[in-house]
């Protein structure tokens, strides 16, 4: 049976399967502990001889320490005889605390599932979900740096979860770490796990060429010759070819891609080769450009679906409101509508036989959907058409004042909303700054003449 006893603080010991990385009482505590004692007792089971182990206040029990106290008062639980029950009376006293960080929490569930508790007994004992449980133990696949990062609020428990798939890269993983911290960092690492997945996908179709016993080849530097050279089986002739292809090669845009040989590829003229390696350079430099501008999209849409959950929509704007969007995705295209629908956590297909038009099953989801999912669905459809704008500013196309005010409002309207602008969207602004100030000098001018 627990009792309650004074016991010295000379004698309690820290428990060696204690989950709290650095507890600290603040100024604040150690003077209420100076002035008043301890008021809610710290909970030990006994140790050996006449020590005693702490299970619960490690924080009191420092704050006691530094108020100079010599005893302090202490619940004993006897009844806690393994050390199975001793990690579940931990994990239970701590797991609800406000100041237990996810890695504290995490490291907290995995000693449970050494002793055999399962995610569903974890979460029954500690009264937490499920998908809780599972998540923070996810982020033990973390290296030191990420965990570290989580335990100091560097991170998001969002980023680390996207951190853990970069885990068996090292070398990416390693350079998404250094900028922890930076107003680079979500960009790169959206930007990174991006390369490495496309990475994975090209190795396996790679993998399968080469099972197949097809030789790579480097693209013909003077371009494919459609009609005495080898020509790239997907582009010209379609799939239905695709068995006939004897080779591939690593294209740009769509990774390791067939080929059909025919006669030897023509002799190029050093001046054809030079054209070639110009063209091959500008592939690969788009290619990075719209690598990294996908990566930024990704990264901006997300924060605005973040912002939008927390709207709130008035009951008798909300069927209107439900009813307009859900007629908009009802005729958008599959890509637009899998793309936002996943951004907004909600899960609308269209139907399978849906007619040409509007597809009214999805206009009836749409509008049947609870008020923050609706919010979240219009601003972020909303941010997809200013990404858009973005692009087509910085491209230089509909470069107009009405325009350019409207991305660059976008850009201040993001940085307002918490939103740190990583350097794509800097380079962006300024160039559309640029633009802008290039049409003010433009009107002046068209004045002047006037």
């Amino acid at each position: 049976m627990p009792t309650f006893t004074e016991i010295p603080i000379a004698q309690i010991k820290p428990h060696p399967k204690n989950i709290r990385r650095l507890v600290s009482a603040d100024k604040e505590m150690v003077e209420s502990i100076k002035a008043h004692g301890i008021i809610t007792a710290i909970t030990v089971v006994p140790g050996k001889g006449d020590t005693y182990q702490l299970i619960g206040g490690h924080r009191r029990l420092d704050g006691a320490k530094k108020a100079k106290l010599k005893v302090v008062p202490a619940m004993v639980r006897d009844d806690l005889v393994s050390e199975a029950d001793h990690i579940e009376a931990m994990a239970i006293e701590n797991v609800h605390r406000v100041d237990l960080t996810a890695i504290e929490e995490a490291e907290a569930y995995e000693q449970l599932t050494l002793i055999g508790y399962e995610p569903a007994k974890i979460a029954e004992t500690t009264g937490r979900t499920q998908g809780v449980v599972k998540d923070r133990l996810k982020l033990l696949k973390l290296d030191d740096v990420g965990k570290n990062a989580v335990h100091k609020g560097q991170i998001t428990l969002e980023q680390a979860a996207l951190l853990t798939r970069l885990q068996d890269h090292p070398k990416a993983l390693a350079k998404v770490e250094k900028l922890i911290g930076s107003h680079n960092f979500t960009w790169q690492l959206e930007q990174t796990i991006r390369d490495v997945e496309r990475k994975a996908k090209w190795d396996k179709i790679e993998a399968g060429y080469k099972k197949r016993g097809l030789p790579k080849i480097k693209q013909p530097a003077g371009g494919w010759d459609y009609v005495n050279g080898p020509r790239p089986v997907n582009s010209y002739h379609g799939n239905a070819d695709a068995k006939l292809a004897d080779a591939y090669y690593l294209d740009s845009y769509s990774g390791p891609s067939l080929a059909i040989l025919k006669p030897e590829p023509k002799v190029l003229t050093d001046e054809e080769k030079a054209h070639a390696a110009e063209r091959e350079k500008a592939a690969q430099e788009r290619q990075a450009r719209d690598d990294a501008r996908l990566a930024a999209r990704a990264v901006r849409l997300q924060h605005v679906a973040s912002v939008a959950s927390t709207l709130e929509i008035s009951k008798q704007l909300q069927p209107l409101l439900g009813l307009g969007i859900g007629h908009w995705f009802g005729s958008a295209s599959d890509r637009h509508l899998n793309d936002i629908t996943a951004l907004a956590g909600v899960d609308i297909a269209r139907a399978d036989d849906a007619p040409y038009g509007v597809d009214w099953t999805v206009v009836d989801r749409v509008s049947s959907l609870p008020a923050p999912q609706l919010a979240t669905l219009l601003m972020v459809n909303l941010a997809s058409r200013m990404d858009e704008a973005i692009r087509d500013a910085v491209d230089g196309w509909r470069v107009t004042i009405a325009n350019l005010d409207a991305v660059l409002g976008y850009f201040t309207w993001l940085e307002q909303t918490g939103y740190v602008l990583p350097d794509i969207d800097l380079e962006a602004r300024n160039t559309i700054q640029s633009h802008r100030a290039e049409l003010d000098a433009l009107r002046a001018e068209e004045a002047g003449a006037a």
